[in-house]
C-alpha cells in the first residue's frame, strides 16, 4: 500500500551493515487497512476494494490518528494475504507489507537488536523474495549476529538480484574476510588450509573492486580501501597492500597516522593536575567538612601521589637519553620475539611500580566514571574488532606511557619506531574480543595490564589467544595456536599484524580488566598533520565536514613509496587471479602516475596551518574613551576568562598589558604581563604569546606595520556612552591599527563583572558550551557579517542609517540593520549551545571560511596599506566565560586557570624576603582593609539595599559591615581569627591596604596592640621593601596574605578574592579566611 501511494524508500551507501531507511509505522499501514475494511479473525478481508489505483497519492497519517485503533495481527495479514489476492493485486499487496515489515525490522537494526530484527525480515523475504534490499538487510541482520555463512547466502541472493548493491559487495567482503579467519576450538588449531584460505581473501577483494567504484560516499571508499589493504596483506602481497594504502591516504589522509606533540615530563605533570581538578575525587582529598565549614583547599586542587613525578619524570628521561643502553639491557627480549614473534613483559621489562600502575588505573578509571569513554556493542557488527568493552583512544596519559615505553618495544623487535596510537580498554562482564589481525597502524602491539579482578586478563582463566595463520603466497605451514597471559602491572608485546589474537566469550559478572594497548609502527611511516573544517551551513553531510592535511616531512612521494623494511620484494608477484582482482589499478603501472589524480584540495605539502589568535582589551570604558576603570585585581579577572575562552575558541591567546595606578584619580601606567606573572608557567598549560612577539612576528607594529582586518564591540553599552569602544586601547598601548571599521559584536557572553552575575544563577558548563558554539559558527557569523559591511560599502546613501543617524533620539546606536542581524546571530549561539553542551572539540577543529576575503577586503579600503594575512579575533571588550563565583566556589576550569598564572619569581622572592623580615618566619594574621573612595561605593550600596535593590557581589549581598567595616567590626573578626600573645594564638598581624589615611592606620595599629598585644606590620616596614617598584607593591602584599595562617578579607573585593584564589593554591584551608560582616563561609 506504501509503495502504491509513492512512499519510496532507498539504501545508502555508508558501509558494513549502516542501513539507514525511511521510519514508517505499522500503524499507518493499519489504519489505512482498517479504514477501507474489515479483517476477520481468520484473516479474510472484506471490503477490500479491487481496484489498487485508488490507494495513490495517499495522505501521510500523523501518530494521533492511531488513537485508539483495534491491535490487529499483522503476522496474519502477510500470510493470508497472498494467497487471497491472485495476480498482480496480490503480488502488489505482499511488497507492501514485506516493506512494512522491512521498515519494522530496520527501526531494530538501527538499535542495534537484530534478534528482533531477522524474524521481521525472514517474513518480508517470503512475501518478496524478489527484492534483492531485502536480503541484503537480512544478510546485514544476520552479521549482527554473527552467523556469517547465513548472511553470505543472503547478500549473495541480493546480489543476483541486483549486482550494483556496493553496501552489499562490502558487506560480503568483509564475510568473506571473517571466514578467512575463522578459528576453530582453542585446542584444535583447526583454520582454513593455505588454499581455502587464499580463496576466501580473493573472494574478499573481487567484491571490495566491485563495491569501491559503486560508492559515491568518500566515507565508504575509504573504509573499502581500509579493507583491501588489511585484505592484501593476510594474502602477503605486501606492495599492493601499501598501494591500497596510498589510495586510502589520497582519498582521506586524516585516516592515516596523525602527527603528535610529545609532551615532556613537565607538560604531563600539569595537565594531570589538571585533570585532578576536572575529575575529584582522584588521588586525594580532605574530610568531609564538618560544622559548616568548606573542605579544605587539598580538595579543591588536588595532589599527585608523592612518588609519582619521580616516577613519570626519572624513568621518561632515562628512557629517552639511554635508547642503546635499553637496547642491549633487552637483548633476551629481542631474541625471544625474533624467535616467537611474541614475548612476555616481566616486571624486569616494565619501568614502573606498582604503585605507579595503580595510580595510572585510578585516573583512568576516574575518566570512565566521568563518561570519558565510549562503548562497543556486541550487537554492533561495525565493532568488528571488539565486543562488550569499553575504549579511550590516544588519551594524553595514556600517550605519555607509550612514548616512555617505546624503547621496551623497539628492543623487542629490532628497529626504530613510532607510536602509531593507544587504546585503554576496559573489559566487563560479558566482554570478549574477536579472532582479528591489527591494522597497519599497529605492526608491533603491547599489552599493558593496568588492573584485573583475579583471574581475568591477568591469570590463565582469560588468556590472549595468538594464531599464526599461513599466508597464502608465502608458506603452507600449519596455524598453531599460543595462549598468553599476563598479571597486573606486566604485559605482552607481539606482532599484531601477523597474528590472529583474541580473547574467548565472555567475562563472569562481577569481573573486569583494565589494559592498556599500544600500537606502533616503523619510524619512517607516513604521518600527516591534519585540521577539521566545520561547515554548518552544509546541505549534505559530506559537505559538513573537511579535513585539511599536511604532511609532515618535505617529500610526500617518497614517504608514499614506503615499504616496510620486513617485506619481501617478491611478494609483488602476481597469482592467477590478479586479473580477475583488477590489481593493476593498485599496482606499479598505478604509482608511477599517482601525481595525477591527488586530490590537492585536501593534501598539501608546502603549506601548514594558520595560527589564530584571539585579542582582548581588558578595560571596562565610559564616556572617557581614555580611561580605563579596571584596575589590576578586575584585570586579573578579566584575564582568567580570556585564558578559558581563547582555549575554547582553540586560538592563541596574544596577553595583554596590565594596568597599575597608585590611587582612583591618579595617572594610569601600563606594564608587559611578565613584569607581574610567570610567563613560563602559563606557557605549561595554555597557548598564549607575548604581545611584542605577536606584533615582531606578523609585522604588525606602527608606524608602518600591516593592519589587522577589524575589531568587534559590544552593543549595549554604545546609546547610553556614545564615545566608548573606539579601539583606542589598540592603538594607543598595543600599537596596531585596523583597515576596516568595527563590527558589532553577536555575544552576549561579553556582559562581564567581575564579581559575579549577580541575581542571575550559573549554569553548570554553559561557559564551555556558549564558546564551542561561537567556534562552530564563528565562520558563518563573520561571512554575514563581511557580506552587510560590503552592501554598506556598495550603497553610501545606506550610511546613514547604518550610523543611527536618522533618528536623533538614537545617534550612533550602531545601526538598526546591524543591530537586527546581530541579534538573529545570538539567537543561532543559544541554539547551538544545547548541541555544544557536552561537546568538547579539539585544537584541530574550526570553521570553514574564505579567509582570504578579509585579507582582500582590508586591503582595497586601506589606501594601499598591507593588510594582515593573519587570523586574529579582537574584541574592543573583555570576553567573559560565566564561571561561577558565589560564595567563592569556583568552577574547576577557574581553578586550573589561577593555578596557571602565578606571579613572577622576583615577587614571589620578595614577598618571603618580607615575611622573614616582619615576623621572623613565624605565623601572622592577614587583614586586608579596602579604602580609597569605597565608602562612597558602601554607602550607595546600603542605599540601594534599604530600596530592596541591592547588587550581589560574589553571591554575597552586600551591607556597611561586608562593605565598609567599622573598627569595631574589624576588631571582631581579627578575634575569630586566634590573633594574640598566648597558647595557641598567632602572635603578628599584617596590614594590606590601599588606604591613603595615615591617621587611621595608626589609630588602628594602637587599638590592635592594645587588644591583642600584637603589632600591626606593613610591607612599607620592611627594609628591602624600600626600593620595589610602586607597581609592585599590590602584589606583593596579596603574595604576603596569601602566606598568612589566617586571613581577614573584603568579599566585596576583587584583591580579596585574588588572596582567596592563591591561597587555596597553596593548600591553605578555607576555614582559615573570615569575611567582614559574614564570618567564614
Amino acid at each position: 500500500l506504501l509503495l502504491a501511494a509513492g512512499q519510496e524508500t532507498e539504501l545508502s551507501d555508508r558501509g558494513p551493515g549502516d542501513v539507514r531507511r525511511n521510519a514508517v509505522c505499522r500503524k499507518e499501514l493499519l489504519s489505512e487497512v482498517e479504514r477501507r475494511g474489515t479483517w476477520t479473525e481468520t484473516g479474510q478481508a472484506r471490503g477490500v476494494p479491487h481496484g489498487l489505483g485508488s490507494f495513490a497519492g495517499l495522505p501521510k497519517l500523523g501518530l494521533g490518528s492511531f488513537a485508539g485503533l483495534p491491535k490487529l495481527s499483522l503476522e496474519q495479514l502477510d500470510l493470508r494475504l497472498p494467497g487471497t489476492l491472485d495476480g498482480p493485486q496480490g503480488v502488489l499487496v505482499a511488497e507492501s507489507l514485506a516493506e512494512v515489515r522491512n521498515h519494522a525490522a530496520v527501526g531494530f537494526m538501527d538499535q542495534h537488536r537484530y534478534s528482533e530484527a531477522e524474524p521481521e525480515l525472514q517474513h518480508a523475504v517470503k512475501l518478496a523474495p524478489q527484492k534483492p534490499l531485502l536480503w541484503y538487510n537480512l544478510g546485514t541482520a544476520l552479521i549482527g549476529l554473527r552467523r556469517h555463512k547465513e548472511a553470505q547466502v543472503c547478500l549473495e541472493r541480493a546480489l543476483a538480484l541486483d549486482d550494483s548493491l556496493s553496501s552489499a559487495h562490502f558487506n560480503l567482503a568483509r564475510i568473506h574476510m571473517t571466514l578467512a579467519n575463522s578459528p576453530g576450538p582453542l585446542d584444535l588449531g583447526d583454520f582454513l588450509d593455505s588454499e581455502a584460505r587464499e580463496l576466501q581473501l580473493r573472494s574478499a577483494l573481487r567484491h571490495l573492486n566491485s563495491s569501491v567504484d559503486a560508492f559515491s560516499s568518500t566515507k565508504s571508499r575509504e573504509e573499502t580501501f581500509k579493507s583491501m589493504e588489511e585484505a592484501f596483506y593476510m594474502l602477503g602481497d605486501t606492495a599492493n597492500a601499501w598501494s591500497a594504502y596510498r589510495r586510502l591516504l589520497e582519498l582521506a589522509p586524516h585516516e592515516g597516522l596523525k602527527a603528535r606533540s610529545h609532551d615532556g615530563c613537565v607538560e604531563i605533570l600539569a595537565w594531570l593536575e589538571d585533570r585532578a581538578l576536572e575529575l575529584p575525587p582522584l588521588w586525594s582529598g580532605g574530610e568531609s567538612p564538618q560544622d559548616g565549614e568548606l573542605e579544605l583547599a587539598q580538595v579543591l586542587y588536588p595532589q599527585l601521589p608523592a612518588f609519582l613525578p619521580s616516577e613519570l619524570c626519572v624513568v621518561f628521561d632515562a628512557s629517552v637519553k639511554n635508547r642503546s643502553e635499553s637496547a642491549n639491557a633487552h637483548q633476551d627480549l629481542h631474541l625471544r620475539f625474533e624467535q616467537q614473534g611474541f614475548a612476555q613483559l616481566t616486571k624486569g621489562d616494565i619501568p614502573w611500580s606498582d604503585d605507579a600502575i595503580a595510580a595510572f588505573a585510578a585516573y583512568l578509571m576516574a575518566v570512565h566514571h566521568a563518561g570519558g569513554f565510549y562503548r562497543d556493542s556486541k550487537e554492533d557488527p561495525r565493532a568488528l574488532l571488539s565486543a562488550g568493552r569499553w575504549s579511550l583512544d590516544n588519551d594524553r596519559l595514556a600517550n605519555f606511557l607509550a612514548e616512555t615505553l617505546r624503547p621496551v618495544a623497539e628492543s623487542a623487535a629490532g628497529k626504530a619506531l613510532k607510536l602509531g596510537f593507544a587504546k585503554v580498554a576496559l573489559y566487563e562482564a560479558g566482554a570478549e574480543l574477536p579472532p582479528h589481525h591489527d591494522q597497519i597502524l599497529n605492526e608491533v602491539s603491547v599489552t599493558l595490564v593496568l588492573q584485573s579482578t583475579e583471574g581475568q586478563a591477568s591469570g590463565p582463566h582469560w588468556p590472549l589467544v595468538l594464531r599464526r595463520l599461513p599466508k597464502p603466497m608465502q608458506s603452507d605451514l600449519k596455524s598453531n595456536a599460543t595462549l598468553l597471559y599476563a598479571p597486573t602491572g606486566e604485559g605482552l608485546v607481539f606482532r599484531g599484524r601477523d597474528f590472529l589474537h583474541s580473547r574467548p566469550c565472555c567475562l563472569p559478572e562481577g569481573q573486569h580488566s583494565l589494559v592498556l594497548l599500544l600500537h606502533y609502527v616503523e619510524a619512517a611511516f607516513p604521518e600527516f598533520q591534519c585540521r577539521t573544517l566545520v561547515n554548518v551551513t552544509a546541505a549534505t553531510t559530506e559537505e559538513l565536514l573537511q579535513h585539511q592535511c599536511v604532511e609532515v616531512t618535505a617529500n610526500m612521494a617518497q614517504r608514499y613509496q614506503y615499504v616496510p623494511s620486513s617485506s619481501n620484494s617478491s611478494n609483488t608477484s602476481s597469482s592467477k587471479n590478479d586479473e580477475d582482482l583488477n590489481l593493476g589499478v593498485y599496482g606499479k603501472q598505478a604509482a608511477s602516475s599517482r601525481s595525477q589524480d591527488t586530490n590537492t584540495s585536501i593534501l598539501t605539502s608546502t603549506t601548514t596551518a594558520p595560527k589564530q589568535y584571539l585579542l582582548y582589551n581588558p578595560c571596562a570604558t565610559n564616556m572617557d574613551p581614555t580611561y580605563c576603570q579596571s584596575q589590576f585585581n578586575n584585570q586579573v579577572v578579566f584575564f582568567l576568562h580570556a585564558l578559558s575562552v581563547a582555549k575554547c575558541l582553540g586560538r592563541t591567546l596574544v596577553l595583554p598589558p596590565f594596568m597599575w595606578m597608585e590611587h582612583q584619580m591618579a595617572e594610569q601606567n601600563w606594564y608587559p604581563f611578565e613584569r607581574f606573572f610567570d610567563l613560563g608557567q602559563l606557557k605549561k598549560r595554555f597557548d598564549v604569546i607575548r604581545l611584542e612577539d605577536f606584533l615582531e612576528l606578523h609585522k604588525l607594529q606602527h608606524p608602518g606595520g600591516r593592519l589587522l582586518w577589524w575589531y568587534y564591540y559590544p552593543p549595549y553599552l554604545v546609546d547610553r556612552e556614545p564615545h566608548a569602544f573606539k579601539g583606542l586601547f589598540f592603538r594607543r598601548y598595543m600599537n596596531l591599527s585596523f583597515a576596516m571599521p568595527k563590527r558589532m559584536s553577536p555575544f552576549w557572553e561579553v556582559r562581564m563583572t567581575a564579581s559575579g552575575r549577580g541575581q542571575e544563577p550559573f549554569g553548570k558548563g554553559e561557559g564551555r558550551s556558549y564558546w564551542t558554539a561561537a567556534r562552530l559558527l564563528l565562520g558563518q557569523i563573520r561571512a554575514e557579517s563581511a557580506d552587510f559591511h560590503a552592501a554598506i560599502a556598495a550603497a553610501p546613501s545606506s550610511i546613514a542609517a547604518w550610523m543611527g543617524l536618522t533618528s536623533p533620539l538614537q545617534p550612533l546606536s550602531g545601526g538598526r540593520e546591524e543591530a537586527s542581524l546581530v541579534n538573529k546571530q545570538s539567537i543561532g549561539l543559544e541554539q547551538w549551545k544545547a548541541t555544544t553542551r557536552t561537546l568538547d572539540i579539539g585544537q584541530d577543529l574550526q570553521p570553514a571560511e574564505n579567509i582570504s576575503r578579509y585579507e582582500v577586503e582590508a586591503g582595497a579600503v586601506s589606501s594601499g596599506r598591507y593588510a594582515a594575512n593573519v587570523d586574529v579575533l579582537v574584541f574592543d571588550f573583555a570576553p567573559s566565560y560565566n564561571f561561577r563565583f558565589d560564595r567563592f566556589d569556583f568552577d574547576w576550569e577557574l581553578r586550573r586557570n589561577r593555578r596557571a598564572l602565578r606571579s613572577s619569581s622576583a615577587l614571589e622572592d620578595a614577598a618571603e624576603r618580607a615575611v622573614a623580615e616582619l615576623f621572623g618566619g613565624g605565623s601572622f594574621v592577614a587583614l586586608h582593609l579596602r579604602r580609597d573612595g569605597y565608602a562612597e561605593f558602601c554607602h550607595a550600596e546600603e542605599l540601594r539595599a534599604a530600596a530592596g535593590g541591592a547588587k550581589l557581589r560574589f553571591g554575597f549581598r552586600s551591607s556597611r559591615a561586608a562593605c565598609n567595616p567599622s573598627e569595631d567590626e574589624l576588631l571582631r573578626d581579627l578575634l575569630k581569627s586566634g590573633l594574640g600573645l598566648g597558647p595557641g594564638l598567632v602572635p603578628g598581624l599584617f596590614l594590606a591596604t590601599n588606604s591613603r589615611d595615615d591617621e587611621e592606620i595608626l589609630q588602628l595599629a594602637g587599638t590592635v596592640r592594645a587588644h591583642f598585644g600584637v603589632e600591626m606590620r606593613q610591607l612599607r616596614d620592611a627594609v628591602s621593601a624600600r626600593t620595589l617598584a610602586p607597581e609592585t607593591v599590590p602584589i606583593i602584599e596579596l603574595l604576603i596574605a596569601a602566606r598568612s595562617s589566617a586571613f581577614v578579607g573584603n568579599a566585596m573585593s576583587t584583591f580579596t578574592m585574588n588572596i582567596v584564589m592563591e591561597r587555596d593554591v597553596r593548600g591553605l584551608p578555607r576555614n582559615s579566611t573570615i569575611f567582614n560582616g559574614i564570618g567564614r563561609l
